[in-house]
Protein backbone atom coordinates (compact mmCIF):
# COMPACT_ATOMS: atom_id res chain seq x y z
CA UNK A 1 0.00 0.00 0.00
CA UNK A 2 1.04 3.59 -0.92
CA UNK A 3 2.45 6.05 2.03
CA UNK A 4 -0.36 9.14 1.87
CA UNK A 5 1.55 12.24 2.30
CA UNK A 6 0.81 16.12 1.58
CA UNK A 7 3.78 17.83 0.99
CA UNK A 8 4.40 21.19 2.84
CA UNK A 9 7.09 23.64 1.51
CA UNK A 10 8.74 26.43 0.39
CA UNK A 11 9.80 24.88 -2.55
CA UNK A 12 12.23 26.70 -5.31
CA UNK A 13 12.93 25.47 -8.51
CA UNK A 14 15.51 22.57 -8.66
CA UNK A 15 15.98 23.60 -5.03
CA UNK A 16 16.48 20.36 -2.08
CA UNK A 17 12.47 20.76 -1.51
CA UNK A 18 12.07 20.64 -5.21
CA UNK A 19 14.22 17.35 -5.81
CA UNK A 20 12.53 15.92 -2.78
CA UNK A 21 9.25 16.64 -4.31
CA UNK A 22 10.25 14.70 -7.51
CA UNK A 23 11.33 11.58 -5.67
CA UNK A 24 8.37 11.77 -3.96
CA UNK A 25 5.83 12.52 -7.01
CA UNK A 26 8.01 9.69 -8.95
CA UNK A 27 7.48 6.93 -6.30
CA UNK A 28 5.43 3.99 -6.98
CA UNK A 29 5.52 3.77 -2.82
CA UNK A 30 4.31 6.91 -2.50
CA UNK A 31 0.66 8.66 -3.25
CA UNK A 32 1.05 12.77 -3.06
CA UNK A 33 -2.63 13.92 -1.93
CA UNK A 34 -1.19 17.26 -2.34
CA UNK A 35 0.73 20.37 -2.17
CA UNK A 36 0.79 23.06 0.32
CA UNK A 37 3.59 26.27 -0.09
CA UNK A 38 4.41 28.23 2.58
CA UNK A 39 6.48 31.10 2.33
CA UNK A 40 10.37 30.57 3.95
CA UNK A 41 13.01 30.16 1.28
CA UNK A 42 11.40 31.67 -1.10
CA UNK A 43 8.21 34.64 -1.64
CA UNK A 44 4.52 32.34 -1.92
CA UNK A 45 3.75 33.63 -5.46
CA UNK A 46 7.28 32.39 -6.87
CA UNK A 47 6.86 28.91 -4.96
CA UNK A 48 3.15 28.68 -6.34
CA UNK A 49 4.27 28.91 -10.07
CA UNK A 50 7.66 26.65 -9.40
CA UNK A 51 5.24 23.88 -8.02
CA UNK A 52 2.62 24.17 -10.33
CA UNK A 53 5.08 24.21 -13.28
CA UNK A 54 6.71 21.23 -12.02
CA UNK A 55 3.49 19.07 -11.44
CA UNK A 56 3.15 20.02 -15.40
CA UNK A 57 6.30 18.72 -16.30
CA UNK A 58 5.67 15.91 -14.63
CA UNK A 59 2.49 15.08 -16.14
CA UNK A 60 1.31 14.88 -12.27
CA UNK A 61 -1.90 17.73 -12.84
CA UNK A 62 -4.28 15.75 -10.81
CA UNK A 63 -2.18 16.67 -7.62
CA UNK A 64 -3.35 19.54 -6.25
CA UNK A 65 -1.30 22.69 -5.01
CA UNK A 66 -2.90 24.92 -2.39
CA UNK A 67 -1.87 28.10 -1.77
CA UNK A 68 -0.16 29.05 2.32
CA UNK A 69 0.40 31.78 4.18
CA UNK A 70 2.62 34.22 2.42
CA UNK A 71 4.27 35.25 6.28
CA UNK A 72 4.82 34.20 9.52
CA UNK A 73 1.97 34.33 12.25
CA UNK A 74 4.10 37.13 14.36
CA UNK A 75 8.16 37.60 13.28
CA UNK A 76 7.83 40.65 11.10
CA UNK A 77 10.48 40.73 8.20
CA UNK A 78 13.85 42.85 9.87
CA UNK A 79 16.98 44.30 7.94
CA UNK A 80 18.71 41.38 8.96
CA UNK A 81 16.08 38.88 6.81
CA UNK A 82 17.07 41.02 4.00
CA UNK A 83 20.69 39.99 4.29
CA UNK A 84 20.18 36.10 4.74
CA UNK A 85 18.94 33.47 2.09
CA UNK A 86 15.37 33.83 2.90
CA UNK A 87 13.11 35.76 0.54
CA UNK A 88 10.03 35.47 2.60
CA UNK A 89 7.45 37.97 2.76
CA UNK A 90 8.20 39.87 -0.39
CA UNK A 91 5.06 39.44 -2.44
CA UNK A 92 7.06 40.21 -5.43
CA UNK A 93 4.84 39.41 -8.62
CA UNK A 94 6.33 36.43 -10.64
CA UNK A 95 6.88 37.46 -14.19
CA UNK A 96 9.04 34.09 -15.19
CA UNK A 97 10.95 30.94 -13.70
CA UNK A 98 13.32 29.24 -15.31
CA UNK A 99 11.14 26.62 -17.03
CA UNK A 100 8.06 29.00 -17.99
CA UNK A 101 5.40 29.80 -15.88
CA UNK A 102 2.62 27.39 -15.40
CA UNK A 103 -0.90 27.27 -17.05
CA UNK A 104 -2.17 25.00 -14.21
CA UNK A 105 -4.37 26.45 -11.57
CA UNK A 106 -4.19 26.49 -8.00
CA UNK A 107 -7.00 24.70 -5.77
CA UNK A 108 -8.44 26.97 -4.34
CA UNK A 109 -9.03 26.01 -1.05
CA UNK A 110 -6.19 27.17 1.75
CA UNK A 111 -3.14 25.24 2.94
CA UNK A 112 -4.77 25.16 6.21
CA UNK A 113 -8.01 23.91 5.20
CA UNK A 114 -6.82 21.58 2.55
CA UNK A 115 -4.35 20.04 5.41
CA UNK A 116 -7.03 19.95 7.81
CA UNK A 117 -9.94 18.28 5.58
CA UNK A 118 -7.34 15.84 4.13
CA UNK A 119 -6.54 13.87 7.83
CA UNK A 120 -9.75 13.98 8.66
CA UNK A 121 -11.18 12.58 5.56
CA UNK A 122 -8.37 9.52 6.19
CA UNK A 123 -8.02 9.06 9.68
CA UNK A 124 -4.66 7.61 10.89
CA UNK A 125 -3.22 7.32 7.12
CA UNK A 126 -1.90 10.81 6.01
CA UNK A 127 1.98 11.58 6.76
CA UNK A 128 2.40 15.56 6.44
CA UNK A 129 5.90 15.94 5.52
CA UNK A 130 6.76 19.43 6.34
CA UNK A 131 9.83 20.99 5.19
CA UNK A 132 9.43 24.48 5.36
CA UNK A 133 7.72 26.85 8.33
CA UNK A 134 5.31 25.15 9.94
CA UNK A 135 2.78 28.06 9.55
CA UNK A 136 0.39 25.91 7.84
CA UNK A 137 0.36 22.97 9.65
CA UNK A 138 0.18 25.18 12.92
CA UNK A 139 -2.84 27.07 11.62
CA UNK A 140 -4.86 23.94 10.81
CA UNK A 141 -3.87 22.14 13.74
CA UNK A 142 -5.00 25.20 15.84
CA UNK A 143 -8.50 25.32 13.58
CA UNK A 144 -8.83 21.61 14.07
CA UNK A 145 -7.39 20.18 17.10
CA UNK A 146 -8.50 17.06 16.81
CA UNK A 147 -6.40 16.80 13.51
CA UNK A 148 -3.38 16.27 15.98
CA UNK A 149 -4.98 12.92 16.92
CA UNK A 150 -5.76 11.93 13.38
CA UNK A 151 -2.43 12.43 11.57
CA UNK A 152 -0.34 9.01 11.18
CA UNK A 153 2.98 11.54 11.44
CA UNK A 154 4.19 14.62 10.83
CA UNK A 155 8.04 14.52 10.05
CA UNK A 156 9.37 17.94 10.15
CA UNK A 157 13.26 19.25 8.25
CA UNK A 158 13.68 22.02 11.18
CA UNK A 159 15.12 23.27 14.69
CA UNK A 160 18.66 22.79 15.87
CA UNK A 161 20.07 20.95 18.56
CA UNK A 162 23.38 22.61 19.65
CA UNK A 163 24.16 19.85 22.23
CA UNK A 164 24.36 17.45 18.90
CA UNK A 165 27.68 17.07 17.08
CA UNK A 166 26.95 19.14 14.08
CA UNK A 167 23.48 20.78 15.56
CA UNK A 168 24.23 24.28 15.35
CA UNK A 169 22.07 27.05 13.40
CA UNK A 170 22.60 27.90 9.57
CA UNK A 171 20.55 31.84 10.45
CA UNK A 172 22.17 32.20 13.58
CA UNK A 173 24.25 30.15 16.18
CA UNK A 174 21.18 28.79 17.84
CA UNK A 175 18.68 28.57 15.31
CA UNK A 176 17.46 26.91 12.51
CA UNK A 177 15.88 28.85 9.40
CA UNK A 178 12.39 27.38 9.12
CA UNK A 179 12.15 27.44 13.06
CA UNK A 180 13.77 31.26 12.68
CA UNK A 181 11.11 32.16 10.55
CA UNK A 182 7.74 31.44 12.55
CA UNK A 183 8.80 29.90 16.02
CA UNK A 184 5.11 30.66 17.33
CA UNK A 185 3.85 28.18 14.40
CA UNK A 186 6.92 25.79 15.56
CA UNK A 187 5.51 25.80 19.20
CA UNK A 188 2.49 25.54 18.28
CA UNK A 189 2.74 21.99 16.59
CA UNK A 190 5.47 20.56 18.73
CA UNK A 191 3.11 20.72 21.13
CA UNK A 192 0.03 19.73 19.72
CA UNK A 193 0.08 16.05 20.82
CA UNK A 194 0.26 14.70 17.19
CA UNK A 195 2.90 11.97 16.50
CA UNK A 196 5.80 13.57 15.49
CA UNK A 197 9.23 13.18 13.90
CA UNK A 198 11.44 15.57 14.19
CA UNK A 199 14.87 16.07 11.75
CA UNK A 200 17.08 18.70 12.91
CA UNK A 201 19.97 20.20 11.28
CA UNK A 202 22.27 17.81 12.23
CA UNK A 203 20.71 14.87 10.98
CA UNK A 204 20.48 16.61 7.53
CA UNK A 205 24.03 17.70 7.47
CA UNK A 206 24.57 13.69 7.69
CA UNK A 207 22.54 12.89 4.81
CA UNK A 208 24.42 12.51 1.60
CA UNK A 209 23.28 12.35 -2.05
CA UNK A 210 25.62 9.79 -3.20
CA UNK A 211 26.92 9.76 -6.79
CA UNK A 212 26.10 6.55 -7.74
CA UNK A 213 22.39 7.49 -7.57
CA UNK A 214 22.59 10.92 -9.27
CA UNK A 215 24.24 8.39 -12.54
CA UNK A 216 21.32 6.91 -12.50
CA UNK A 217 19.17 9.74 -12.47
CA UNK A 218 21.14 11.26 -15.13
CA UNK A 219 21.09 7.99 -17.47
CA UNK A 220 18.65 8.33 -19.82
CA UNK A 221 18.68 4.66 -20.58
CA UNK A 222 17.75 4.25 -16.66
CA UNK A 223 14.07 2.66 -16.34
CA UNK A 224 14.70 4.18 -12.63
CA UNK A 225 13.07 7.14 -11.66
Amino acid sequence: MSAKIIFDTDIGWMNDDCMAAIFALKSPDIEVLGITPVMGNFDLNYEMACALRLLEILGREDVPVCRGFDRPLLHERSPYADKVWGKWALLEDVKNIPPGMPRLQPDPRHAAVFLAETVLAHPGEVTIVAVGPLTNVAVALRMNPEMAGQVKEIVIMGGAIGRLPRGQGNITPAAEFNFWVDPEAAHIVLHSGANITLMPLNVCRRSYFARSLYDRIVDPGSDHP
